[in-house]
């Protein structure tokens, strides 16, 4: 595996942190095939999220829940974003929902208020 940076890091144990409460993305996604001799989900992830490629896994339900969580995660940004007008809580509420969010998550959120309100003017 390719040497991981310190924002892997963070998101990895973000997404395990979150998986259970995140785990819906809208999208089928089919469980990899067990591979005993396949990689971690932790490797298998990273050579998914890094270049796109999917590798042998011998965690496949690890991977797809942390796979889900990404896309949950990213669904519900948008989601806060679009509803954001219609809520009577701010974003440091909104980002309770998730356990120990990492500051891209508020940025993202922020940035989506911004391009829907945009979009209103």
């Amino acid at each position: 595996m390719a040497r991981v940076s310190k924002q892997f890091e963070r998101d990895w144990n973000f997404y395990t942190a979150n998986a259970d409460k995140f785990n819906f993305c809208g999208e089928a996604m089919p469980l990899q095939p067990y591979d005993v001799d396949g990689l971690t989900a932790k490797k298998c992830f990273h050579a998914l999220d890094s270049t796109g490629q999917s590798r042998p896994c011998k965690e496949p339900e690890l991977l797809r829940s942390i796979v889900i969580c990404k896309k949950s995660v990213n669904l519900h940004i948008i989601m806060w974003a679009e509803g954001y007008e219609n809520v009577c809580i701010g974003v440091p509420e909104l980002l309770g929902e998730f356990v120990e969010p990492p500051e891209w998550v508020g940025r993202a959120l922020v940035n989506q208020v911004k391009l829907r309100w945009r979009k209103l003017k």
